[in-house]
This record gives structure tokens, C-alpha cells and sequence, in this order.
């Protein structure tokens, strides 16, 4: 982890996997292995350790947020037996919570307040994470997000 050329290399992989484009018809499977083999952490621990380094933070914010984003049936669900199911991106959504990901994304932006990759990305990755939710709201705030 001490490597920011790796680093910055192994976020910017995990980000092209996880974006939404017409060429990337497996971003659904991608984003369920970087979830399910430890990629959100891997990408907040890139986020931590090299606060400095702008690619880092910009691809870093920018998986999060797609990989916390909410399209079709990618919401909770209920099924038939009237309990609910939380689909992938709801189980991201907490993940990128609990490693500190809301926080993180705050940090990058004020720290490059000028760039515009950073602060798109974390500005959607915030929006993807933060609706209906009182708490992260509470979070994003206390980290800095409002001023």
C-alpha cells in the first residue's frame, strides 16, 4: 500500500471497471467482485494513504460512485414474503459508509477544490450515497461538506 504509482494504477483499474458505458456491458458483475473481493476497501485505503495524490482521489470518488449507484432493480426490494432485500448497490452503499468512504470523498474534495474530475465525481458519488439517509447526511456534513 505504500506505492502511489500501483496505487493510483489499482484505483484507476477498479474505476474504468466500475463506470457506466456502452462498452462495459459486465460493469454489474464487475462491480459485485470489487464489492465481494474487498475493492471498496482497497480503494478507501488508496484514498487514505495518498490524500495528495489527485488521480487517486478522482478515480477513487468516481468508483464509489458507481459503484453506489441505484439504476432499475438495483434498489431495495421486497419480496413475496414481504421482507426486504437489499440488491448489491444497497449493500455497497453501506460498505463505502462503514470503511469511511462518505468522509473520504469530503476530504478530496476539499482538497482540490479547483479540480473539476474530483469534484463531479464526488459530487455524484454523495448524491449516490446519501439520499433518503438522515444519518450519512449528518456524516457528509460533519466531514465538511457543507460550509
Amino acid at each position: 500500500l505504500d506505492n502511489v504509482s500501483l496505487q493510483t494504477y489499482g484505483v484507476g483499474c477498479l474505476y474504468a471497471l466500475s463506470c457506466f458505458r456502452p462498452d462495459n456491458p459486465d460493469k454489474d458483475n464487475n462491480s459485485a467482485a470489487i464489492a465481494h473481493s474487498g475493492g471498496i476497501a482497497r480503494i478507501t485505503e488508496a484514498m487514505e494513504a495518498f490524500p495528495m495524490c489527485r488521480e487517486v482521489q478522482q478515480w477513487g470518488a468516481g468508483a464509489l460512485r458507481h459503484l453506489a449507484v441505484e439504476i432499475g432493480n438495483n434498489r431495495r426490494e421486497i419480496s413475496e414474503g414481504g421482507e426486504v432485500q437489499l440488491t448489491m448497490r444497497g449493500i455497497n452503499k453501506r460498505m463505502i459508509a462503514k470503511v469511511g468512504g462518505i468522509e473520504l470523498i469530503v476530504k478530496a474534495m476539499l482538497k482540490f477544490p479547483d479540480d473539476l474530475e474530483v469534484q463531479e465525481n464526488g459530487c455524484a458519488a454523495l448524491c449516490n450515497l446519501l439520499p433518503n439517509n438522515q444519518d450519512k447526511k449528518v456524516r457528509a456534513a460533519r466531514a465538511g461538506c457543507i460550509r
